[in-house]
């Protein structure tokens, strides 16, 4: 009989029959649970988050109320441990069978419930699912939980409940090329409470299930490289130990946005390539990265140098082989190998190369989903090139899905917007890589200010499948209830609940079929280009806004095309629904402070985006007055001033938000010397609304091209300058 561990909580709270008495709950763990870092870790903070919710006092208690059985793992146990990558037939990168069991016998004096898994990982993932999907806790942030209220033991039923991953890896990558909550400390080992902040972060993955953790790399590491592979490895370490695999996203010599280059040209370093790949390889791999995400591209939207470029991967690829714990991988852009700049080499992707040894990472962007059938960015129609290179690289070698959460450069929160149909795109788009039989999901993250959190905390829950079984029937999968069900259970009260979701609804119909959200992007420097260098990266209008003068000077007939009365029905429509959902929320007050906050966040990201709307429709009846009156400049100044009363009222909404950013203002929104090409937060043009005004500016001035009102260093983002 196998050794067991005893921890005992005594609770003070109401008893099982509803009479306030006194019940212990009992933890009995077998001691080979202790005796793995993964589940020993987990067993730790379940234990201290579940004392946290209930005010327990631990005690070694000799009678129990309810008692968890915590079994060793045993590949022989009652769950399946196949995982996903058996049943390929190309090199996959393993990772043991992590799903879980927990069962519930019948209460006669005692609450009894078995959690059984056939690996650690499994352990761990059972007990935060516990916590999450059965007693009411919410990770909705790393460093913010909703407890729940213990006063009685809400679990009475018998019978199994199974956890079962939707994917082999799960998880997410920090695209600190931008300069995001985590991207300083991540990068410098000296950034006050900076290892905190990135283990608080691990530790959020771990509590939701995930098992991958990435971030990009910039260049600034690489004048003390072995210092920070320092500091990087004890957030790795901290990683392994909750069962998280690290991955480390670089270039071989991507020369935009500051990318950390494995080879670099002269006058930079004059060795030779091969040289330069092993030296900064075997100093970066002393960090024990699971995974070397491997950007082979000079620059988005770049093509050409492929013999260059094919002798550099070549070289990676070689090196990469003295290193057969990590696997390495590669990720295909949006863009089509034949669009891009530069010259090209037809349709085949040098981010993917024939090895079999070598995974990809099929990438989309913003909040459109796979199987969309009008996606207007990256001068696409839509994704269907990546949804074809998902099937049919997930025949030959590990492929895995790669979407994002939240896009940042001029869309969703640095305008901000709260984009919502960014929920129903990841939850579509999981089930259709879920159908096809793709082993891996990975979100590309991009700040969770703004309500953003709330996608990255609802993909992590998605990427579960858990299933009941009661009274011996058969095994069913637990509803998951569309997109929004957990936006809905931030507002708990049933008719907030259900009038959140109709505003989200309102956002896809009037922001993505009616394509409305051309209209609230503000220009990107490329949109302000010359051709051929003015790529379309998002939805975009018949004029960037800012041009509207021009517009009314020179084609004024087009100003019929405006969808000023879209706009403003959505605005109306929108602002109406979410002042009643304010009222509601009031009407039934939640218990949960935290939670309150939330729901708050939540709605003031709501009624920005719709005041954005009506901002973008001022700017255009601003333009059709101008042209109407002969192009007074009064009657223009006139129109531009009620655009800007629509950005006084954002924001004060915008002052009011930032009490509660989780980190530091001056980190998120103030101007810094950063790691990134970015010399600022990731919320520096929100603090300001800067988008909002440079429009109102470049049509009172008449004012065109990307340097007017320039935040960005060009020529630094480019790397055309140090």
């Amino acid at each position: 009989m196998h050794q067991r561990i005893l921890f005992g909580f005594c609770l003070l709270m109401v008893s099982l029959s509803g009479q306030a008495s006194h019940y212990r709950l009992v933890i009995d763990a077998e001691e080979a649970v202790q005796q793995n870092p993964i589940s020993r870790n987990a067993l730790a903070d379940f234990t201290a988050l579940l004392d946290s919710a209930c005010h327990c006092i631990v005690s070694p208690a000799s009678r129990a109320d309810v008692t968890l059985f915590i079994e060793a793992p045993a590949s022989n146990g009652a769950l399946e441990t196949k995982t996903l990558g058996e049943t390929r037939n190309y090199p996959f990168f393993y990772y043991p069978a992590h799903g879980f069991v927990w069962t519930s016998t019948e209460p006669l004096l005692v609450h009894s419930h078995t959690l059984s898994a056939s690996s650690p990982q499994g352990i761990a993932n059972g007990l935060y699912a516990f916590l999450q999907e059965k007693l009411g806790f919410k990770f909705v942030h790393a460093r913010q939980t909703i407890y729940p209220d213990l006063e009685r033991w809400p679990l009475t039923n018998a019978g199994i409940w199974t956890g079962r991953p939707r994917f082999d890896k799960k998880g997410f990558h920090l695209h600190t090329m931008h300069p995001l909550e985590l991207t300083q400390a991540l990068h410098d080992p000296e950034f006050p409470g900076g290892l905190e902040m990135v283990q608080e972060y691990i530790l959020w993955l771990a509590r939701n299930g995930q098992n991958y953790f990435e971030f990009s790399l910039m260049e600034g590491v690489d004048h003390d490289l072995p210092r920070w592979v320092r500091h990087a490895r004890r957030f790795t370490q901290y990683g392994h130990d909750r069962g998280i695999l690290c991955g480390l996203d670089l270039s071989i010599h991507m020369v935009q946005q500051k990318s950390f280059q494995l080879v670099q040209f002269p006058t930079k370093d004059f060795r030779k390539f091969e040289t330069q790949v092993r030296n900064r390889l075997s100093t970066l791999m002393l960090a024990n990265w699971d995974f070397i995400n491997l950007e082979f591209a000079l620059a988005e939207f770049v093509g050409g140098l492929e013999g260059l470029r094919i002798r550099l991967r070549d070289i990676v690829l070689a090196e990469m082989q003295k290193y057969p714990k990590t696997k390495l991988i590669g990720r295909q852009h949006v863009v089509k190998p034949e669009d891009e700049l530069g010259g090209s080499h037809g349709t085949e992707s040098l981010n993917v190369p024939t090895d079999p040894r070598m995974g990809v990472l099929v990438h989309t962007v913003m909040c459109y989903a796979l199987t969309d059938t009008h996606v207007p960015v990256y001068e696409l129609k839509n994704f269907d090139h990546l949804h074809k290179m998902l099937i049919d690289q997930n025949d030959v070698r590990e492929t895995w899905y790669y979407p994002e959460s939240a896009y940042w450069v001029t869309f969703d929160n640095s305008i901000p917007l709260l984009l919502l149909p960014y929920l129903d795109a990841r939850y579509r788009d999981i089930q259709t890589c879920e159908a096809i039989g793709i082993p891996g999901h990975v979100t590309f993250s991009s700040g969770w200010e703004w309500g953003y959190w709330l996608v990255d905390w609802s993909i992590a829950r998605w990427s579960w499948d858990y299933r009941i079984e009661t009274e011996g029937k058969e095994s069913l999968p637990e509803v998951i209830q569309g997109p929004y069900q957990y936006l809905a259970d931030i507002f708990e009260d049933p008719k907030s609940a259900e009038r959140v979701i109709q505003l989200a609804d309102l956002e896809k119909e009037w922001l993505i079929r009616r394509n409305l959200l051309r209209w609230l992007c503000p220009s990107n420097p490329t949109d302000e280009l010359p051709a051929p260098m003015n790529k379309q990266f998002q939805p975009r209008g018949i004029v960037n806004l800012g041009d509207l003068r021009k517009l009314a000077q020179k084609q004024s007939e087009r100003l019929a095309e405006l969808p000023i009365d879209s706009l403003n029905e959505f605005v109306t429509t929108m602002m109406v629904k979410a002042t009643t959902l304010t009222i509601s929320s009031q009407a039934a007050p939640l218990k949960n402070q935290l939670q309150a906050m939330l729901v708050s966040e939540i709605i003031d990201g709501l009624k920005i985006t719709a005041l954005r709307a009506q901002h973008s429709a001022r700017l255009m009846e601003a333009a059709q007055a101008y042209a109407a009156s002969s192009f007074s400049t009064a009657v223009l100044k006139a129109g531009l001033l009620e655009a800007a009363k629509t950005r006084k009222r954002a924001l004060e909404i915008v002052q009011r938000r930032e009490k509660y950013y989780r980190y530091p203002v001056e980190l998120l929104a103030g101007k810094y010397k950063s790691f990134t090409a970015y010399d600022f937060g990731y919320l520096y043009t929100v603090h300001n609304l800067h988008f909002w005004e440079r429009e109102e500016r470049q049509m009172l001035k008449g004012r065109h091209g990307p340097f007017f009102m320039n935040i960005y260093d060009l020529p630094k983002i480019a790397g055309l300058k140090e």
